[in-house]
């Protein structure tokens, strides 16, 4: 079962970590009086996606697909999504952290720790 796609494109290994909260953004102010209003604009997905490891070939497709354009289309597993299928939100990268790591049983370089962090928009 796939967990994750970006730009449609799902790699050979689902995410370690899928971490989700949901940031609302607000107009707040008060009025003569002191009373404090708030006008909720948008209830916006945050997410946190996590590898332990990746080929080479994963992390370019995901590194592509990142740096094609600001703004990426991500799906993923949510509770609240019929089981079987995948939210759809577009999103720009707040961050990409990886490091290598030299596999000496095939003599390739891998990468771990992959962290990246999506903000929808």
């Amino acid at each position: 079962m796939i967990l994750f796609k970006i730009n449609g494109i799902s790699l050979t290994k689902n995410p370690t970590d899928i971490n989700q909260s949901k940031q609302i953004v607000a107009n707040s102010g008060r009025t003569i009086d002191g009373t404090l209003v708030m006008d909720i604009i948008a209830n916006k997905d945050n997410l946190a996606i996590t590898w332990d490891y990746l080929s080479s070939i994963d992390m370019n497709t995901l590194q592509t697909q990142i740096n094609n354009s600001g703004f990426v289309t991500i799906e993923y597993a949510d509770p609240l999504v019929t089981a079987g299928q995948l939210k759809q939100i577009t999103a720009t990268v707040k961050s990409l952290a990886y490091s290598p790591y030299y596999d000496n049983k095939t003599s390739t370089i891998m990468w771990q720790n992959i962290k990246a962090n999506f903000v929808e928009i």
